[in-house]
């Protein structure tokens, strides 16, 4: 974990500090890399049986 010295030297490296001090509409994009944690084909799964039978039939075709 980081102390708060160390989050707080690097709030200040990056301007986020004078950024939230002077109020502006900062945004910042946040990007996490899964490294095949979550393939897209596991995301939603139905709930019902039919669903879920055409489901399984698709991820076993491919």
């Amino acid at each position: 974990m980081l102390s708060v010295g160390a989050l707080a030297s690097g709030i200040d490296r990056f301007g986020l500090l004078q950024a939230f001090a002077e109020g502006t509409s900062y945004r910042a994009l946040v990007c996490i890399f899964l490294a095949g944690g979550n393939d897209g084909n596991n995301l939603l799964v139905p709930l019902d049986a039919a669903g879920y039978t055409a489901y399984a039939a698709a991820r076993n075709a491919a």
